[in-house]
């Protein structure tokens, strides 16, 4: 029997196994308080204020406050209106920045689109109104007017907004102009005009006491009642040498158009008449030449040519009948190294007509001046970034021009007025249609048609030659040549070929024979990811310089080695 204060041999084992167990609690009871301790450690820090780094060297420009120009509706669309005096619509511009937004200018593209009174300054968070008037008074059928309004909002600078519509005219006259020609004196000619009442109210038409103008006589008959009428223009003697012009007023019971006007012209012609009436020679003559002009009897009893002889003996002339009391035609063979006499030249004719015996055409001998090549400052852009800008096409989509576009860009400078760009359009537009399902090419007409001056063209005019010349590709109508001008576009047609790099990798001035087939030679070899340096010979727009900047004097290729003058129109 054990004693109270004795143990089994079990017993004594735990004894001896305590303090190990102990000591593996008091290592676990360490480990939770250490956990503990980091948890607490790391509450504080999510509850302490975080610390302020050191500013990084975009911070500034991450914080910097600019104003933003957002317009929610850049298109209004009047739809068909009729042809009233003005139509008027409110452009809203919003500055969702946090900077003013200033309005540096607001320019629309015809003069027929009037801006009104608009702020020079958006805050940030408001909106301002841009009041734009159209006088559709002379506008028939459809139209799209564009306006462009420059802001300092430096990531969309421009702002593109258009007005469209389709203009009725009460009552339509087709045509406007009667145009009778060239007229004899004893000429009786007649013209009818259509007019068409277009409203519901029945139309009543008259001429009053103007039935009779000049050598022009109007007379109206209703074909349907209320709705169409025939105008009977008849020209009649006794004309006016020269042109005679007349337009004709119309009464009508339509307030909005009480009156038409319908505008005659007939061209009564010289008795005898000598074209060209003067013999203009470039001097110095390099080689013997043949100088022809006509002789006309427009009278009506016949003329005769008796002789024909020049003051100059060194000018052999001769006569032909064409059609014998009629019509002559006269040459004069010009030496080599001709100058005019002191005194003058001329041919005199003599003939067998009681009131013109003797006709004289002077000669006129002018030293020419050396044949111009057209400066092409355009091909120094090769090589160089094409320089990029956001456009509004004509018909209210905004396109990006140049620049780096991750495609083949084909941007194609051009006027209405230049008989080169109708030869060479054509041939660019079928390209547009080759690749019009690459989504890696894009063809950018940019019209450079003038608003004022001699060769000035109305947006409406260079609307109407794109559709005559079948264009499909965008067209940016580029008036103040804001567009043109970084490309140092002088003369047209001017094309660029900008590579997918934004690089300009061919220049084209003029329509040369080949040229469609040489850009698309350029086109194929930049989608294979070629460089113009990869251009072979034929191909080439220059020389290819390594490093070295194409210069003016250098722009000339094995395949360009001919003459082009006669293959461009200069911009001046």
């Amino acid at each position: 029997m054990m004693s109270r204060n004795s143990c089994s041999s079990a017993q004594c084992a735990v004894v001896r196994k305590l303090p190990q167990r102990l000591a593996t609690c008091a290592l676990v009871a360490g480990c939770a308080l250490s956990l503990c301790a980091t948890v607490r450690a790391q509450q504080a820090d999510a509850t302490a204020p975080a610390a302020t780094p050191a500013p990084g060297p975009n911070d500034a420009l991450l914080s910097k406050q600019i104003p933003i120009a957002e317009v929610d509706e850049p298109r209004h669309d009047f739809g068909t209106v009729w042809a009233t005096e003005a139509l008027q619509h409110a452009f809203v511009i919003r500055n969702a920045g946090d900077e003013p937004l200033r309005i540096i200018r607001v320019k629309p593209s015809c003069g027929c689109t009037v801006a009104g009174e608009y702020p020079e300054t958006i805050d940030p968070g408001k909106t301002g109104s841009f009041p734009f008037q159209l006088n559709a008074k002379h506008i028939n059928g459809k139209f799209t007017k564009s306006v462009t309004v420059t802001t300092n909002d430096t990531k969309n600078s421009q702002i593109y907004l258009s007005l469209s519509g389709e203009v009725r005219k009460f009552i339509d006259i087709e045509p406007s102009l009667v145009q009778f020609g060239r007229v004899k004196v004893d000429s009786v000619i007649t013209n009818k005009v259509m007019l068409t009442n277009n409203t519901d109210k029945p139309l009543e038409i008259s001429l009053g006491d103007k039935q009779n103008v000049k050598c022009f006589g109007a007379e109206i008959k209703e074909l349907e009642p209320g709705k169409k009428f025939e105008l009977t223009v008849t020209a009649h003697p006794p004309f006016e040498t020269g042109i005679n012009r007349v337009t004709i007023p119309i009464k009508t019971n339509i307030p909005e158009q009480d009156t038409l006007e319908v505008a005659c012209a007939a061209t009564l012609p010289e008795r005898i008449e000598l074209r060209p009436d003067k013999l203009q020679i470039s001097s110095p003559v390099r080689a013997e030449t043949v100088r022809r002009f006509s002789l006309t009897n427009n009278g009506e009893e016949p003329l005769h040519i008796t002789s024909v002889e020049s003051s100059d003996p060194r000018l052999l002339v001769e006569s032909k009948a064409l059609e014998d009391g009629r019509k002559y035609q006269l040459s004069v063979t010009v030496p080599v190294n001709y100058a005019n006499p002191p005194a003058g030249a001329s041919i005199v004719i003599k003939t067998d007509d009681a009131k013109d015996a003797e006709l004289s055409l002077p000669v006129i001998a002018h030293k020419s001046t050396p044949r111009r090549t057209p400066s092409r400052p355009a091909m120094g852009m090769l090589g160089e970034p094409a320089p990029d800008s956001k456009a509004g096409t004509f018909d209210g989509n905004v396109i990006e021009v140049g620049g780096k576009q991750d495609k083949v860009q084909v941007l194609v400078f051009y006027a209405s007025w230049c008989g080169f760009c109708r030869r060479a359009l054509p041939k660019v537009e079928a390209l547009q249609e080759k690749y019009a399902d690459n989504k890696d090419v894009q063809f950018i007409a940019v019209n450079l048609d003038e608003r004022s001056g001699r060769r000035a063209r109305t947006e409406d005019e260079t609307i109407k030659h794109y559709h005559e010349m079948k264009l499909t590709m965008p067209m940016v109508m580029d008036a103040e040549k804001e567009i043109a001008k970084p490309y140092k576009v002088t003369s047209f047609p001017t094309m660029f070929v900008v590579g997918k790099q934004g690089d300009i990798e061919a220049v084209h001035v003029g329509a040369r024979a080949g040229f469609d087939a040489t850009m698309a030679g350029q086109i194929d070899m930049l989608l294979a990811g070629k460089t113009r340096a990869d251009f072979p010979r034929g191909l080439a727009s220059v020389p290819i310089q390594p490093d070295i900047r194409t210069t003016r004097a250098t722009v000339q290729t094995a395949a360009d080695s001919s003459s082009d003058d006669d293959d461009e129109s200069s911009d001046n």
